[in-house]
């Protein structure tokens, strides 16, 4: 019989620093020009890759060293970030849905998540939306091997994430391309 553990406090799972590294190598986000926004910044490892651009931080655990405490859940605290080009976090994945619309909403270029694989299914919480921006997913990158989110497991973490990027001035329509993603909903 396996004994669950307990999960980690606001759900904290740090990303390792070559994951965001390797990311960086492939997107262009950390330009002197951009101003970027890590609303659930944790210890920091994000937002610590950037050497160039200008970042904001913010946790909702007051005990952590951001700039900002505020509940990235409710929109009416992400005007007080100001500004923002991009978003990029790997949020809690139990609240990762109310992250994403509200950084959607209030990023001018786009949004950069670290999720689950299975963030991809089209649930209830998040299924409307994902079909509505499945046209801005401009990158889907899986990680191999799996990230270790946390100390008290084996080799190993049971599930797989990837970067999700979306962007406002993307859009594979406009370019003459069929979206590569799609969704079969309510088959039954």
């Amino acid at each position: 019989m396996t004994t669950l553990r307990p999960r980690h406090k606001n759900d904290l799972y740090c990303t390792a620093s070559p994951v965001t590294q390797r990311l960086l190598g492939m997107m262009p986000l950390d330009k002197s020009d951009l101003i970027v926004l890590e609303p659930c910044a944790g210890n920091l490892d994000i937002s610590s890759q950037f050497t160039r651009a200008r970042v904001a931080t913010n946790d909702i655990d007051q005990t952590k060293n951001t700039n900002y405490h505020l509940d990235a859940t409710k929109s009416e605290n992400w005007q007080q970030f100001g500004k923002v080009d991009w978003t990029i976090t790997n949020p809690p994945f139990s609240h990762a849905s109310d992250i994403l619309m509200n950084a959607w909403e209030h990023s001018q270029i786009g949004v950069v998540m670290l999720l689950r694989l299975s963030f991809f299914e089209p649930t209830r919480d998040r299924g409307d939306w994902l079909e509505v921006h499945l046209d801005n997913l401009c990158k889907f990158i899986p990680i191999n091997p799996r990230i270790k989110f946390r100390s008290d497991t084996g080799n190993t973490d049971s599930v797989t994430t990837a970067w999700y990027i979306w962007r406002h001035d993307f859009s594979w329509r406009e370019n003459g391309i069929e979206c590569p993603f799609g969704f079969i909903r309510n088959w039954r």
